[in-house]
C-alpha cells in the first residue's frame, strides 16, 4: 500500500537552542534536554542540567493537528488545550507524581 501525504500539508519541524535563548514567533517549546557538546554542557557544573531545548513549529499547521508540548509554554492562538499529563521523559522531567509537566494542544483556528 502506498501512503500519500498531502502536499500542501507542512511537516513537523523542530530545531534546538540554547535553554533560555529567545523562541521564535511562530515556535513553541516541546522539551528540554541534556547535551554535553553545545551550550555549555562541558562545564562539570551543568552535569545535570537540561541545557537545550527542543521547539517545533507550529505556525502553519492544520486546523486540528496535535502536539504535545511543555506545560509551562503559553499555548499559542488558534490552539486550545485538550490534555495535561506528566512524563518524566520531557520538560523537566519530573519526580512527583502530580506534576503535569506536558500539555497536548489541538490546533482550532
Amino acid at each position: 500500500a502506498t501512503i500519500s501525504k498531502d502536499p500542501q500539508a507542512p511537516r513537523r519541524e523542530r530545531t534546538i537552542l540554547c535553554r533560555g535563548a529567545e523562541i521564535p514567533a511562530g515556535w513553541v517549546l516541546v522539551n528540554d534536554m541534556r547535551d554535553p557538546n553545545s551550550c555549555g554542557g562541558d562545564n562539570p557544573a551543568t552535569l545535570n542540567t537540561y541545557n537545550v531545548w527542543s521547539i517545533e513549529r507550529v505556525q502553519g499547521r492544520a486546523i486540528g493537528t496535535v502536539i504535545d508540548i511543555c506545560a509551562a509554554a503559553q499555548t499559542p492562538a488558534g490552539w486550545v488545550v485538550v490534555d495535561v499529563y506528566r512524563d518524566r521523559d520531557m520538560c523537566g522531567h519530573p519526580d512527583g507524581l502530580f506534576v503535569a509537566n506536558v500539555k497536548r494542544i489541538r490546533r482550532s483556528s
